[in-house]
């Protein structure tokens, strides 16, 4: 089990065994859609199980002004959780590809819709990609608006370069199909369970845009009041972790590219498209966390990205829940609005539990110090690395922060390079290793012992960064 104690988790805050301070994030529209900001604390009221509740902390979130005028840095930046530049406090965006759940008759689609996804984003806008196997959970890419990069993560074998507009595309014919087993096992469970693990490292609202065509039952809705264990502690773990889920159905009636074969549907998700209970089922897992159901249509990759940028502006709504009213038990939440007209999007419910731990995952990064890297190739075959810290540079002591930084191979472990840092940036050649997948390059500062690390994948490196003559043209 990921969290730590006996139980099953509850929320990520510090525990205190007086009181569980729960946190609802809202998303608030008006009738056209468009965010609303400049709301107070009094515009809301939040109810719980339907007894009033006390809003004790209140947070309003938005993009500063500044960094919406100014365009981000060129060239390939990727870094431990989303950049914090000007203060900015976004949203960590997760897009989860999940091809363990997904038929092959569904997988084209699915694939070029993400990387249709990759072409919309701005350099400014920054997503982290993992993929759900059958043979587990896969970080495919840390946080990047570099749209080659994620281009190469995502369907590596499909990216070419047309050499005449020295510019990458996606070759439809060349997606490769993946095996696929039967929806909604344990390994599924687990898989969200860790992935929500990882992304209550991350500070702010978190997004998880779930790409499947199958999506099992979490949290109890309608007259489903019980889901077994491993859904329980994947739907605990997702709320602990104050983790918003938007699942994106990619299943048809889409029709597939005209020129791409299709098997026969599986008995399986044959009669899953046409089964109201799934539709059901991915409200409930959206209306649970404060996300919201994409149905599948011709503008998939469109939709995605709109909702992305609808959470930009959001408000966190904290309340107090005492001991003894933390029964184990999932409450429902309500907030209603004093100003008519407006809409909300929040998490609507909670386990009411004593507070949990996540145990880190030691497979994926660690955030825990946010670092931002921009990666260059050398003509002799070496990578530049210029590393940045983010936050603040100096000590408690007003000292300049010491911090020391090792670059390993992903592999074996093998120490390629290091330095030390009195800055905010260290330049770094690194020799990669022949055959090597990817290198870990890891942050620790001298005076907190914290540490702070990041996964460079070099075969998207490599694919991205490959030269027109090399390039497969169209």
């Amino acid at each position: 089990m990921l969290f730590s104690g006996p139980e099953l988790p509850g929320t990520l805050a510090a525990a205190d065994s007086s009181h569980r301070l729960v946190t609802v994030n809202a998303v608030v529209s008006d009738q056209e859609g468009h965010a609303v900001t400049g709301l107070k604390r009094g515009d809301f009221s939040l109810a719980d199980n339907g007894k009033q509740r006390v809003i004790s902390t209140f947070n309003a979130f938005r993009p500063p002004g500044k960094l919406l005028r100014n365009r981000a840095a060129g060239g390939y930046w990727i870094s431990n959780r989303p950049r914090a530049e000007d203060g900015a406090n976004r949203p960590a965006t997760v897009i989860l590809l999940d091809t363990k759940d997904t038929g092959p008759e569904y997988q084209p689609w699915s694939i070029s819709q993400m990387a249709r996804v990759a072409a919309l984003l701005g350099p400014e806008e920054q997503v982290a990609v993992y993929q759900l196997r059958q043979d587990g959970l896969f970080l495919r890419h840390e946080f990047t608006g570099n749209r080659e990069h994620l281009l190469a993560a995502i369907a590596p074998e499909a990216m070419v370069r047309d050499v005449n507009a020295n510019k990458w595309s996606l070759n439809y014919k060349r997606i490769r199909i993946v095996p696929a087993s039967l929806p909604a096992d344990s390994s599924t469970y687990e898989a969200l369970e860790r992935l929500a693990c990882q992304m209550s490292r991350y500070p702010g609202r978190k997004n998880l845009f779930w790409v499947s065509a199958y999506f099992p039952s979490l949290f109890p809705y309608g007259k489903l009041t019980e889901v077994n264990t491993a859904a329980m502690a994947a739907a605990r773990a997702l709320e602990a972790s104050s983790v918003a889920v938007f699942p994106v159905d990619v299943r048809s009636p889409v029709p597939p590219l005209p020129f791409q074969p299709v098997p026969p549907a599986t008995a399986i998700s044959a009669r899953a498209i046409n089964k109201r209970d799934f539709v059901r089922g991915m409200n409930a897992i959206a209306d649970a966390t404060g996300g919201k159901t994409i149905v599948n249509r011709p503008e998939l990759a469109e939709a995605i990205v709109d909702t992305m940028r609808a959470t930009q502006r959001s408000y966190q709504l904290g309340f107090e829940v005492p001991a003894d009213e933390l029964d184990g038990s999932y409450h429902k939440l309500r907030i209603r609005l004093r100003q008519r007209g407006l809409t909300s999007m929040y998490n609507r419910g909670y386990f009411a539990q004593v507070s949990r731990s996540c145990s880190p995952d030691t497979l994926f990064d660690n955030p825990e110090i946010g670092i931002l890297v921009r990666v260059s190739t050398n003509p002799d075959g070496t990578l530049l690395l210029q590393v940045r810290r983010f936050g603040e540079n100096s000590s408690p002591g007003g000292i300049k922060a010491r911090w020391r930084l090792t670059v390993t191979d992903e592999d074996n472990g093998a120490v390629l390079a290091s330095a030390t840092g009195t800055g905010m940036q260290v330049d770094l050649p690194v020799k990669v290793l022949e055959n090597s997948r990817g290198l870990r390059a890891s942050v620790r500062e001298a005076a907190s012992g914290g540490i702070g690390s990041i996964t460079l994948p070099l075969d998207v490196i490599t694919r991205a960064e490959m030269k027109p003559a090399d390039a497969i043209s169209h």
